[in-house]
């Protein structure tokens, strides 16, 4: 086996693999969806999306709304609640300066300040 037949060999793999990206490409542009085009090709999903991301393959509002494609839902707040409910407004953000900043248990935040009232 001779070294001009591994460049050839490497350079027909590198066109096979760029045409097989642009067939990715257009049949992703075409409608399918990354999990039909990582069926379809045999590749993980995640190798399709990095694949079109490598292209710069990025769909317009209109074309994700098209595809029913929704963004992610905002932050869910946590179930816990604050421990000082009823703070009034005014001691709000010295409340969190203490609880964040100064690392002062809850607790103790909230007694200093009801002291100052």
């Amino acid at each position: 086996m001779g070294v001009e037949h591994l460049h050839e060999f490497n350079d027909r793999q590198v066109r096979e693999a760029a045409e097989r990206g642009r067939r990715i490409a257009a049949d992703y542009i075409g409608g399918m969806t990354q999990r039909e085009l990582a069926e379809k090709y045999g590749l993980a999903e995640s190798t399709i999306a990095s694949r079109l991301i490598k292209r710069k393959m990025k769909l317009t509002p209109e074309q994700r709304r098209n595809r029913g494609i929704v963004g992610r839902a905002k932050g869910a707040k946590t179930g816990r609640k604050p421990v000082w409910p009823d703070c009034p407004p005014e001691l709000r953000s010295e409340y969190m300066r203490l609880r964040k900043n100064k690392f002062i248990p809850a607790a103790d935040a909230r007694r200093l300040l009801e002291a100052s009232l």
